[in-house]
């Protein structure tokens, strides 16, 4: 057993909003795929409630990993030992580097290759011939497998979600400084955006903004059709306003006559963003 010297989640992050799911065997049930139960077994209890001390990641929060993504057995065909190890192993990759993630994991392989590289050296050294072992590739193979590569799918999707709203507020932000907009000073005065921040801002916003050219994954989140009508002509309209203002400030126009842009309710007129474009 791998035990962790330090732990490095400690109520923040997502841990922090995570709670206590004491998972039991029973509970555990309810949870996996049909037909699963019997894998539910003294072994993998003991790896899911000694996970924190064996990586040093909060319990809470992987126990949650646990119960969130079980589907995936059915899907990739794996046992549970493997999904719960490939749960621990996705976890940690977002502290530590693949190796280190797979050590910790899995202590008993790791003693295997290494006992095999030792056995290597002493052939070696007799001038016996040896097949080479490589520890590098046993954790890429492993990084690289169906499950993990399904594993941090998921878990990228719900990181994703969970802050799409701080996206939203990093591209406004983004927006308000491509127009000029800028934080106070503490005795009220207003900061001087400068064209190359501007500019800057506003090549940003166009990066965020450009299509997936090859979106394999679909969400639906309930979103009735006029709120995700009005989305979209919400992001269309930020869009254009960023590359009105690359366009102007790239023509060489005062940051005034840029912050002086005719904008309405009804969005940018299509004249301005055409003398951008030819400018």
């Amino acid at each position: 057993m791998a035990v962790a010297t330090k732990k490095m989640i400690s109520k923040v992050g997502d841990a922090k909003h995570s709670v206590p799911q004491n998972i039991t065997k029973e509970k555990l049930k309810k949870h996996l795929p049909k037909g699963s139960s019997h894998e539910v077994t003294d072994r993998v209890m003991e790896l899911i409630h000694n996970a924190e001390e064996d990586t040093g990641l909060d319990q809470d929060h992987l126990s949650e990993q646990f119960l969130t993504h079980t589907s995936i057995m059915k899907q990739m065909k794996v046992s549970l030992e493997e999904y719960v190890n490939g749960v621990k192993y996705v976890t940690l990759v977002g502290n530590l580097s693949n190796a280190k993630s797979w050590e910790i994991v899995f202590p008993d392989r790791l003693a295997k290759v290494e006992a095999k590289i030792a056995l290597n050296k002493e052939k070696e050294a007799r001038g016996e011939k040896f097949v080479q072992v490589n520890l590098a590739s046993h954790v890429s193979n492993y990084n690289s497998s169906p499950l993990i590569v399904e594993l941090r799918a998921r878990v990228a999707v719900a990181f994703d979600v969970a802050n799409a709203p701080l996206r939203q507020w990093a591209l406004m932000k983004n927006m308000e400084l491509a127009k000029g907009i800028a934080a106070p000073t503490p005795d009220g005065d207003m900061m001087v955006v400068t064209p190359t921040v501007q500019q800057a801002a506003a090549a940003t916003m166009l990066t965020e903004l450009r299509p997936v050219a090859d979106n394999k994954m679909t969400l639906n989140l309930g979103m009735s059709d006029d709120a995700r009508a009005a989305t979209n002509r919400m992001t269309d309209q930020i869009a254009n306003v960023a590359k009105l203002i690359q366009g102007q400030i790239a023509s060489g126009k005062s940051v005034e006559s840029v912050q002086a842009l005719n904008l309405t309710h009804g969005g940018i007129d299509d004249e301005e963003i055409e003398e951008a474009e030819l400018a």
